[in-house]
């Protein structure tokens, strides 16, 4: 519920006691474990997994990782696209914490090219401006439609009545 600006100073404390300041992981492994993430997969679970099937899977001798496997994330396959589409705009958008953690200019990622091609007060070179989030709204584009399957088979599949 606390915004990611009003805890920077903490996470950039943790970052660089554990020397990955200038590291790209320190830019996707916060929002896969995001609280809201987890949050989402859990309330999306709770009705859809019925335990009775779980429960039957034991009874018939298969192991917790062969049912994680076998039957929670084929069920889970239009959650994890939902959320890997939000991580990935929300990690993609992300001008604030690469801009803290990240100092090599050979690593800065697209938002941050973006900001840098403004230029001074007195001139700014618009179509390099727009080239860039041109590139940066394609690949969103492209993930979502890589992504956009799944979603359209899961509510396809919600939608069957028996």
């Amino acid at each position: 519920m606390i915004p990611g600006t009003v805890t920077m100073i903490g996470f950039y404390q943790m970052v660089y006691k554990l020397h990955l300041t200038n590291n790209l992981l320190m830019l996707i492994l916060p929002s896969i474990a995001a609280p809201a993430t987890v949050f989402f997969m859990r309330q999306y679970l709770y009705p859809t997994l019925s335990m009775e099937i779980v429960q039957a899977a034991r009874i018939d001798g298969a192991g917790e990782f062969r049912i994680f496997n076998g039957i929670v994330l084929p069920i889970m396959k239009l959650a994890i696209a939902t959320q890997a589409i939000f991580s990935f705009v929300s990690s993609w958008n992300n001008l604030f914490t690469p801009l803290v953690l990240l100092t090599d200019r050979s690593k800065y990622t697209m938002p941050i090219m973006v900001s840098l091609l403004n230029g001074d007060i007195y001139k700014t070179e618009y179509g390099s401006v727009y080239l860039g989030l041109t590139i940066t709204v394609l690949l969103l584009i492209i993930v979502y439609l890589l992504l956009s399957k799944y979603i359209i088979a899961g509510v396809a599949l919600g939608g069957v009545k028996s």
